[in-house]
């Protein structure tokens, strides 16, 4: 992304992209950005009808304005389409003028919505080509939505870098870079999955046919040998016998052995060949590492309290918001609610980083023996795996740990590489580590987004792990198919606050 954005050199190839391309990075850059107006490039424009508004009628403001007395207008317009016309309601129900809502700072704003507004900003200026990089990171279901719709009626095409299985779902093609290699499949995510198992199948099939024919290759060569040495004892037996001139026997022992050389050549070039297509039929099968890491001492006996949660104001409790939440044994609780619901607020305040008042719920009770994974994961960037795991596992035996990061594939060497040096996956395999091989182990998991920032494989595997683990759960998460493949026995959704 960089590199086509122009931000970062290639080192090799070549590409070719429009005059006009228009990139959203993941982490949105609006250190500069302290209001919406700023987001639109329009903060001198605002001021100037701010002033006129107030009857500050001075020729200079005029010109500051010029022709653009209704772009606001088309602005709000562009935001109502792409569905993001609450952002102008106000608590009192009477709405936000629309100065107003563009002199509304931008720190007011969920993650959701800069990213919804930065989209809109960056498509209002008309670019040839848009580059999102994981543009629904930090988006709820309804900004999701939005989103793609933005994308799906903008008149522009688009290259997002993506691993949200639900966007993917809604793409004309897929781009892979695997080993190395960029390819295109036609169709959505479905589609490209599809394409991947028919092919992986006839590679499996190749690949099982081609050890076969090495089998079959390697026991000819063997009953060559074979034969060819009980020749050999044969002719050193005739030869004794003196049943032909010498001159003869000398003959045919030359005739012989020029054949037999002749013969061994054949099978090992038969041999070579054969080795050689199963190396060829391997390289088309795709062998990734599964991740897989066995949490013992997890079980949470039924009926053990684990928490409990209260509505600070009865009044608003709803049948998805109830006046109570309460989790007993190892049951599974999911967070939903729009951005800006205060989810995030709610775990911080369950694992003591909050007042146990903040936001809706109270905290009335928590096991104290508990792992919390925040959105943001935040290691020190100058240890390796092995100094950030092992100074919050200091009891547990070395071997043991050594065990459980090479089920999470630091093995060898691998633990001793630098956090600044680790993929996004690699570095919540890292906190994972960090929070869950503790000695004891947390009986209660607190997760917000997991997801996010994880590749696909990483994200099966963190299903499969949380699937199987044995304590309670609590998480916040956007991710439809993650939170269907977990399968959580209690949901609480947070209204807006």
């Amino acid at each position: 992304m960089r590199v086509l954005n122009g931000n970062l050199n290639a080192s090799s190839g070549n590409f070719q992209v429009p005059d006009s391309v228009a990139y959203l990075p993941q982490k949105l850059d609006i250190a500069d950005a302290k209001t919406i107006a700023d987001m639109f490039g329009i903060r001198d424009l605002i001021d100037a009808l701010s002033a006129l508004e107030s009857g500050a009628y001075d020729e200079a403001l005029f010109e500051r304005v010029g022709d653009d007395w209704d772009v606001p207008e088309q602005i709000l317009a562009e935001l109502s389409r792409y569905g993001l016309s609450y952002l102008l309601d106000s608590d009192d129900g009477e709405g936000t003028s629309p100065l107003e809502f563009f002199r509304r700072p931008v720190t007011s704003l969920s993650g959701g919505e800069t990213m919804q507004i930065a989209l809109c900003a960056v498509l209002l200026g008309g670019p040839d080509y848009l580059l999102l990089d994981e543009p629904t990171n930090n988006l709820d279901t309804g900004a999701r939505k939005r989103l793609m719709a933005m994308l799906q009626t903008a008149n522009v095409s688009a290259l997002v870098a993506s691993h949200d299985r639900q966007l993917l779902h809604s793409v004309d093609r897929i781009a892979e870079l695997y080993d190395g290699q960029l390819r295109v499949f036609e169709g959505n995510y479905e589609a490209y999955q599809e394409v991947v198992r028919q092919e992986q199948e006839h590679a499996a099939h190749d690949l099982k046919d081609a050890r076969q024919e090495e089998r079959r290759q390697i026991r000819e060569q063997q009953a060559l040998q074979t034969r060819l040495a009980r020749d050999a004892r044969r002719g050193r037996q005739f030869s004794k016998s003196k049943r032909k001139p010498g001159m003869a026997l000398g003959n045919d022992k030359n005739r012989h052995e020029k054949k037999s050389a002749k013969r061994k050549a054949g099978q090992k070039q038969a041999l070579e060949r054969s080795r050689r297509n199963v190396q060829k039929a391997q390289l088309h099968l795709r062998e990734e590492e599964k991740v897989y890491i066995d949490l013992e001492d997890t079980v949470l006996a039924y009926g053990t309290k684990v928490l409990q949660l209260s509505l600070n104001d009865p009044a608003l409790a709803t049948e998805t918001c109830p006046a109570m939440v309460t989790i007993t044994g190892p049951e599974k609780l999911r967070i939903a609610g729009a951005n800006g619901a205060g989810k995030t607020t709610l775990l911080r305040s369950i694992v003591g980083q909050e007042p146990k008042l903040a936001g809706r719920y109270s905290v009335d009770y928590v096991l104290g023996e508990f792992g919390y994974l925040p959105q943001a994961i935040s290691l020190p960037e100058d240890k390796t795996v092995w100094e950030v795991v092992t100074e919050a596992n200091r009891r547990v035996e070395p071997q043991r740990l050594r065990n459980k990061l090479a089920e999470l594939l630091f093995r060898d060497d691998d633990v001793h590489a630098h956090v600044n040096a680790l993929s996004g996956g690699e570095r919540f395999r890292v906190a994972f580590a960090y929070e869950l091989l503790r000695d004891p182990p947390p009986k209660l998991l607190i997760l917000d987004e997991p997801t996010n920032n994880l590749d696909i494989p990483t994200v099966n595997w963190l299903a499969e792990v949380l699937q199987s683990y044995q304590g309670a759960l609590v998480v916040v998460s956007h991710d439809e198919e993650f939170c269907a493949e977990i399968g959580f026995s209690q949901k609480i959704v947070l209204p807006r606050l």
